[in-house]
């Protein structure tokens, strides 16, 4: 939602990269922090159900990069959580933000225009 609000107070050009940048330095912060602080960080942040359910991935190599990079252009992801995963893995900081550099901008457009145009459409209703 927050991406919705830098489109409408920002407008469309200047918000979505404010939106992008911001996206950015969040990932390299829990990336960082997560590998600073490994497992437990992760863990104290989501539920042990979930991350039990991701944890398998870490060992399958390049099996969790494509994962990783496939989820990253997915925009209904647990981005934030994989994210976390990937510092736990042997992926390099790089790596990591290159992934983030190429990807976010797919899923920013396509969530951040897809909600700002169902508000519209909601809106317009309301409003007749």
């Amino acid at each position: 939602m927050t991406s919705v609000a830098g489109i409408f107070i920002y407008g469309h050009i200047v918000g979505t990269i404010y939106n992008y940048v911001g996206i950015v330095i969040g990932c390299a912060i829990i990336f960082y922090l997560a590998r600073t602080y490994g497992p437990a960080f992760v863990q104290s942040v989501v539920s042990k159900r979930t991350y039990d359910k991701y944890v398998g991935w870490l060992d399958e190599g390049n099996r969790f990069e494509r994962f990783f990079i496939f989820m990253m252009i997915w925009p209904i992801s647990p981005a934030d959580f994989l994210c976390m995963l990937a510092a736990l893995t042997k992926m390099t900081f790089k790596k990591y933000m290159l992934i983030i550099v190429l990807c976010k901008p797919i899923t920013l457009i396509i969530y951040t225009y897809g909600l700002t145009y169902i508000i519209d459409f909601f809106w317009k209703l309301l409003t007749k």
